[in-house]
């Protein structure tokens, strides 16, 4: 009887590949595999199994947790090892082990197949998801190049990429990226990890967290988009224009231009005092506070220092700040004071007049008065409410 078995067990597994993997797939498994997988499991003994050979315990194991029963898979895998332990053996029980979600116990399999396994690059891989999986990112990216070392592959490039990225390691792993780039052709990889990090700053409500999805693609437009609205939500409003702003320089999109002429819009800006451009100081010296005859040097102008001249008498020094290189004065802007902002609009380029709403102030816009003539409108702004155009973004 078990030699009919085996030998029917034979006939319908030996074509069957081996593929060890923590996520497989139905692929090629047929009713008649299960049906005879039964029959074995009816006529094995705890201590009396009917086949000899261990690899069909394996691939008994592979066809359970493709069936998703990781259990049956634990046991398939445990009758095997029974048998001989071997490499196969081992991750089959490890991935058994990784699908019940103990993740604790397929690591210490693992580290065990090590002993076992030629081909230590695809343990080392399988230690680096389960570690990952446990959140020992650190760990993980130790079995990575320990991986690397025996099997250089883009595809564990790639994983190491993604790892550096969950860590927070963004720029190491844009150098990875770039030469998975160069391999491969396409960009994938990183688009796919970007769109992974863009559906996490989903669910977040900080701006900042959309910074890891641009700095792996700067053309994502709901990563600009998202950071822009959150910048907004926040009250942040000049921090979301400027987000969408930035965002043109990598792409061209109608919706982003609508928005931002929406925000822009909506946000009063401040206006810069005409004489100064912002900055405070003053236009002549350009806030150095310098004098204008001499450049700040003391030295006369008109002699460069000697004392041969009738101007300064013999004394070298500059006579309009004698010497000093300074005027003695605040170097401030006259117009604004120092502060940048104009003092005509009322900082916002707001009319002070009517504070904006355009109506005359006396008779609220009723036109029941001489001051307007009758119009009802602000006399000093014409009833646009600004007396300026604000400053272009």
């Amino acid at each position: 009887m078990a030699s009919d078995l085996q030998k029917k067990v034979s006939e319908i597994f030996d074509d069957f590949s081996m593929v060890l993997e923590q996520e497989p797939s139905i692929g090629s498994i047929t009713d008649e595999m299960r049906a005879v997988m039964e029959e074995v499991k009816r006529f094995d003994a705890p201590y009396n199994l009917k086949l000899e050979d261990p690899k069909y315990y394996v691939l008994f194991s592979i066809v359970s947790l493709a069936d998703g029963d990781p259990y049956a898979a634990e046991d398939w895998a445990k009758k095997s090892l029974k048998i001989k332990k071997t490499c196969h053996g081992l991750i089959a029980r490890g991935n058994a082990l990784f699908k019940q979600g103990d993740h604790k116990g397929a690591l210490g399999v693992y580290d065990g197949a090590l002993e076992y396994c030629d081909n230590k690059a695809n343990v080392q891989l399988y230690r680096y998801r389960t570690l990952k999986k446990r959140g020992m990112h650190k760990r993980a990216i130790k079995a990575l190049e320990k991986a690397f070392k025996d099997q250089r592959s883009h595809e564990i490039m790639g994983e190491y990429a993604d790892t550096l990225v969950d860590i927070g390691e963004i720029d190491r792993a844009e150098k990875y990226y770039e030469r998975i780039e160069e391999i491969t052709g396409t960009d994938e990889r990183r688009k796919k990890k970007a769109q992974g990090l863009l559906e996490k700053a989903g669910s977040q409500s900080l701006p900042d967290e959309f910074d890891k999805v641009l700095t792996l693609d700067k053309t994502c437009k709901e990563a600009w988009l998202g950071k822009a609205k959150r910048h907004w939500n926040l009250g942040e409003n000049e921090e979301a224009i400027k987000c969408l702003e930035s965002s043109r320089d990598h792409l061209q999109d109608d919706s982003i231009d609508d928005l931002l002429k929406d925000y822009r819009g909506n946000t009063p800006i401040l206006k810069e005092c005409p004489s100064c451009g912002g900055d405070g100081g003053c236009s002549n010296c350009q806030g150095s506070g310098n004098c204008g005859g001499c450049k700040g040097s003391g030295n006369c102008p008109r002699c460069g220092g000697t004392g041969n001249c009738a101007d300064c008498r013999g004394t070298r020094e500059c006579p309009d700040c004698e010497g000093k290189g300074k005027s003695g004065l605040i170097f401030r802007c006259k117009k604004c004071g120092g502060t940048g902002v104009c003092p005509d609009c009322d900082e916002y380029g707001v009319c002070k007049e009517c504070d904006r709403l355009g109506v005359c102030t006396y008779c609220s816009g009723s036109g029941n008065c001489g001051d307007c003539n009758g119009s009802g409108v602000c006399r000093r702004c014409d009833g646009k409410g600004e007396i300026v155009e604000r400053r272009s973004q």
